[in-house]
Formats: structure tokens, sequence, C-alpha cells
């Protein structure tokens, strides 16, 4: 499905499309790659809806074994195919003041995104929505290996934010840190 939304010009406001995104907005271009993502999603009598909702199920079995195992960082899993959020409890009680001070500035899920790519070579982001939520929208070619990857780098930034050691996000192999003074 996809979907459209038509504004007139007098009554659009600019500051909408800085808020709320779209895959598909803003141009005919846009369109033509739109139908033909429909094409390709419905090829092979559609092989791809079917890799979404099992390698997600798999994925999404995977996110619910590091919640049972953290349920003091994790607050929630959800989503469905391969369009799953991550969601850490709220860390403006930390014991550590770098973490409460990332939260605050809404640099958290930055750093453990940055993290992430540094350290597992993963590349994730919070929702637009709630900085306390990382999305997980991988390609429907996901491999157990990859699962198996961002298993290990879950659990990696659930036992940081556990054990409150912040500096595991920003010192780097040889010592130094990566963003300046802490």
């Amino acid at each position: 499905k996809t979907g459209a939304v038509l504004v007139h010009e007098s009554r659009y406001r600019k500051d909408f499309e800085l808020i709320h995104t779209s895959t598909f907005g803003k141009d005919g271009f846009s369109s033509l790659i739109a139908l033909k993502v429909l094409e390709m999603l419905e090829a092979d009598d559609g092989l791809a809806y079917r890799l979404a909702k099992e390698r997600g199920a798999k994925a999404k079995a995977m996110l619910n074994a590091v919640w049972a195992d953290f349920p003091d960082v994790v607050k929630d899993v959800r989503g469905a195919g391969l369009m799953l959020g991550f969601e850490f409890h709220d860390q403006s009680k930390a014991d550590s003041a770098d973490i409460r001070n990332w939260l605050d500035s809404d640099a958290l899920a930055y750093v453990i995104g940055g993290y992430l790519l540094r350290k597992h070579n993963i590349r994730i982001f919070s929702t637009a929505s709630s900085l306390n939520t990382v999305r997980f929208e991988p390609s429907i070619y996901l491999t157990d290996a990859e699962i198996d990857q961002f298993d290990t780098a879950l659990r990696d930034v659930c036992t940081i934010l556990r054990d409150q050691d912040a500096n595991r996000f920003v010192i780097s192999e040889n010592g130094t840190s990566l963003i300046g003074p802490l």
C-alpha cells in the first residue's frame, strides 16, 4: 500500500516536511520509484512479503530474547515484519552523569548509534518519535549471521547501560575520547 496527501499550496506549511518524512514524497519521480517498488514487492508471487515475514519473525525473536535477558534495560520490542523497534528504559535517573547528560541533550541515541557503527559495524538509528527507541529495518535478505551479529551488539549496549559504563560508548581502543572531554 502507498498513500497520498494533497494539500493546496496556500495551506502548506514548509516546516511540516521537517517533522514528517516520506519515502516517496515531493515529486513525480518519487512516484515512479514507488510504482517500481510495488512491482518488485509483487514479483515472484510476493516472495518479498514472505521473506520479510520469515526474517522478521527470526529477528523479533532475537530482540525478545535480549529483552528477556535485560528487562531492567529494555522496555519494549514492537513492530512487524522487518520494521521493528527496540525501546530502552528511560535513562533520566541513570547513575552515570554522562548518560543523563546525553539524554538531556537528546544525544544518547546518537551515542549508541555511533558506538554500534564503530564497534559492531551496525548502522541503526532512533525513531523520530522516541529517542529511547532504535529502529531495526534491515533488508529482506537479512542472514542468520547478521541477526547473530546484531544480537551480540545489542547485548553489548544493554550491558553498558546496565553497568552505567558510559566510557565504553566513547573511549576508543587506544584510550582516547571520541567525543571530546567527558
